[in-house]
């Protein structure tokens, strides 16, 4: 369990002092303590705590890692109130009626020590590193929650028809009735509503994606140009966006780029998430032509030519001309074991805190005919990476440059040999009319930066 999970190990350690507890009063009750069924529970417990112990701390970079990459829930009332909704969605708080019924209920010490074990240690352990995590993480207390609350349902209906004539089978056909409302309720809610606001119903998922796999060749890449991660658009075209990315970063350049959105939040009127704080901006409408509705979705093909700009023909090894003199503070390494496409990947390493900005030494100039044209920047770096890449004016005043983030939850990847997973990063930026003379610049946030497969379009 640990193994798949990490946050498990505090399950095995409340399940551990649970059969430590129970022996205990086993012994206790027999007089007979300690016997050879609680030291051979100390020991297979002992080990199984060692071995997890050995997992935790092999996997400790990695968990470093993830507390960095991810805004971890404080421990506050807020915190506690959603993961107790969590553990009993759909049906909400009331559904902890019945868990205090069961709770009330329990008799034995040997069950009322399981139920302490398993919600006490969760609580001292989150108390103890300050750090709630998901809600998620506590999904192993599901089981119990509801054996509590059956209980409570049992102890219920027990009383009930103690003080009612109605028979018992028909209090618990209503109780059972009562208890899939909820849950019938929201499955046909979120199968005839979007879930967030502005996303896609179930219905319009489905359709969507069967329309775009019978039209939409796979050479058109696709853009879910949608305000939330959790749309279930992205279940659907998971698989499809994966590929795409990688073979867009592995030299296949797209026909054309369509984009699928919601009614309520167009790609003219609404901005997708910024690469830079505060930095999006949103399509010009007459760059988009509509090519299909279905309900409340809309699919939009980019009416853009894409060309090839930097580098001029695709090129795996490309490397940005980048020249840093010695310094103790920052070095650039050409990576030939971690790299993700052809033969050599770039790698920045700097002995300080602060973030640095590097430009390179080769200035791209371009000429651009009319208003309404973009640059479009793919990219691969080590997946949880903060430090990032852009070719653009660069201008310390006037930075960061208008960007957006497009398909961000689909370019991770991984492939046998590497030593951590990769991530596409593709971006867009506008540029007006005039002359542009580009540079790529690198933003070194974190202490070590890997870069690869750089690559430049101009969308006009």
């Amino acid at each position: 369990m640990a193994l798949a999970l990490p946050s498990n190990g505090v399950f095995l350690a409340a399940s551990g002092i649970y059969c430590f507890a129970a022996k205990s009063l086993d012994a206790i009750e027999n007089r007979r303590f300690p016997d050879k069924n609680f030291i051979s529970i100390s020991i297979a417990f002992g080990v199984l705590l060692l071995l997890v112990g050995v997992y935790f701390y092999l996997i400790y970079p990695g968990l470093k890692t993830a507390v960095k990459n991810y805004n971890y829930t404080p421990i506050d009332a807020a915190f506690f109130s959603q993961t107790a909704l969590f553990l009993t969605a759909p049906w909400g708080y009331w559904a902890y009626s019945l868990v205090g019924i069961g709770l009330l209920d329990l008799k034995s010490k040997k069950e009322i020590s399981l139920i302490s074990s398993l919600l006490g240690i969760p609580i001292i352990v989150m108390l103890a590193l300050g750090i709630g995590g998901f809600s998620r993480t506590y999904i192993y207390l599901l089981p119990f929650v509801l054996l509590l609350a059956a209980q409570g349902a049992a102890k219920t209906l027990d009383l009930l028809n103690n003080v009612s004539s109605i028979p018992r089978y028909v209090l618990s056909a209503l109780l059972a009735l009562g208890m899939t409302f909820a849950p019938a309720d929201n499955l046909i809610k979120r199968s005839t509503s979007p879930f967030p606001p502005g996303a896609a119903t179930i219905s319009e998922a489905r359709q969507v994606f069967s329309y775009v796999q019978k039209e939409i060749p796979s050479g058109h890449f696709i853009v879910l140009w949608l305000p939330s991660e959790t749309s279930v658009l992205n279940r659907y075209f998971a698989a499809r966006l994966r590929q795409s990315m990688y073979n867009f970063a592995a030299g296949e350049k797209p026909d054309k780029i369509v984009l699928i959105s919601h009614l309520d939040a167009p790609p003219q009127n609404f901005s997708i998430g910024g690469y830079y704080a505060n930095s999006s901006f949103n399509l010009p409408s007459d760059s988009l032509k509509l090519i299909k509705e279905i309900g409340n979705m809309r699919i939009h093909e980019l009416d853009k030519n894409i060309s090839r700009f930097i580098p001029p023909s695709y090129n795996a090894d490309y490397l940005a001309p980048v020249e840093i003199p010695e310094s103790p503070v920052l070095a650039k390494k050409i990576e030939k074991k971690d790299k993700a496409l052809g033969e050599t990947a770039l790698k920045f390493e700097k002995n300080t805190s602060q973030n640095l900005a590097l430009t390179s030494s080769a200035i791209k100039s371009v000429d651009i005919k009319k208003e309404g044209a973009c640059l479009l920047t793919i990219y691969l770096r080590k997946y949880g990476q903060k430090s990032n890449a852009l070719l653009a004016d660069y201008n310390p005043e006037q930075w960061p440059p208008k960007s957006i983030y497009i398909n961000p939850y689909f370019g991770e990847f991984s492939a046998p040999g590497f030593d951590f997973n990769w991530q596409i990063v593709i971006t867009i930026s506008p540029m007006a009319a005039g002359r542009h003379n580009l540079v790529e610049v690198f933003d070194l946030i974190d202490q070590t930066s890997y870069f690869d497969g750089f690559q430049t379009f101009i969308l006009s």
